[in-house]
């Protein structure tokens, strides 16, 4: 979940938190895989589907979704949860790390 300080003037989630995060699961999940230390080095994509309240909880999750040569392609999905249960897919973050930092 995310807290008040990290809203925007929208009173919505800002951007870069999400991306920070979104970062972060990326970087575990190509560490998982590879074995290693990754080294994210490159943001391919990314899209805001819908804002997020600073009051929701956020799922992420992350996948590796291609692979060539030394690199890994890393697919990380922001979902929002809401109290009845349902989610609901407000970002998609791609990015590629060597397999060996």
């Amino acid at each position: 979940s995310s807290f008040p300080d990290n809203r925007n003037a929208h009173n919505t989630v800002f951007g870069g938190f999400l991306m920070r995060l979104a970062l972060e699961n990326s970087w575990t999940a190509a560490f998982l895989y590879c074995g290693t230390r990754p080294k994210l080095t490159h943001i391919c994509d990314i899209s805001f589907e819908k804002p997020v309240p600073v009051t929701s909880f956020i799922k992420l999750t992350s996948y590796i979704v291609y692979t060539e040569m030394n690199y890994v392609q890393i697919m990380t999905v922001a979902d929002v949860l809401d109290t009845s249960g349902g989610q609901v897919t407000t970002n998609l973050f791609y990015s590629t790390s060597p397999k060996v930092a």
